[in-house]
């Protein structure tokens, strides 16, 4: 459990000192390599954070702190189980979809530590929507498919911001119930 801590905290830390560094070179065309940058980073720290999540959950469940069934487990560790031609059980890794698997993990998260009802709330405020509009940016982003795909208009690095001080606040109650619960 130390383990997994120490590893979100550290990953968490790195990349959100990551996007503030791009924020503070972005430009006023929107349309350059740091505003890139810093919509891909924030991504970055997003998906970092909640795989390290995921496996701090995990971690939990083995220590005991936490209990979730096998259908959860399974989804929160990415893998599923099929039996070969030999009767043999076969792991297989199995991504889950960015979205379903983003609000999976924070929901499962907010069961474990009894904040149910902040994490649904945190899904019907408006910076939720704005960091679903932000997955597209960073989609066309991360796969250009001609230049115009390639620039960051004012409104999408707004739109960005508000994805990453959405995440931010529905990210850092939650850790931080967690923590206070292992202490317990």
């Amino acid at each position: 459990m130390n383990v997994e801590r120490s590893e979100l905290c550290a990953l968490y830390l790195g990349l959100k000192s990551d996007t503030q560094q791009c924020a503070k070179n972005l430009s006023d065309t929107h349309t350059g390599f740091w505003d890139r940058t810093y919509a891909k980073t924030v991504f970055s720290m997003v998906e970092g954070v909640t795989f390290r999540i995921r496996q701090y959950l995990i971690a939990g469940v083995e220590g005991e702190m936490f209990t979730l069934d096998y259908p959860t487990l399974s989804f929160l560790s990415e893998s599923t189980y099929k039996l070969d031609s030999k009767g043999r059980l076969k792991q297989k890794e199995e991504f889950l979809s960015f979205l379903p698997g983003f609000k999976f993990t924070f929901e499962t998260l907010g069961k474990c530590v009894g904040m149910e009802e902040f994490v649904a709330s945190a899904f019907s405020h408006n910076g939720f929507n704005e960091f679903r509009k932000s997955v597209a940016i960073r989609n066309r982003l991360t796969h250009p498919k001609d230049c115009r795909e390639m620039m960051v208009s004012g409104n999408e690095i707004e739109q960005i911001k508000i994805a990453e001080e959405w995440f931010h606040s529905l990210c850092l109650p939650l850790i931080e119930q967690a923590f206070k619960l292992e202490k317990a």
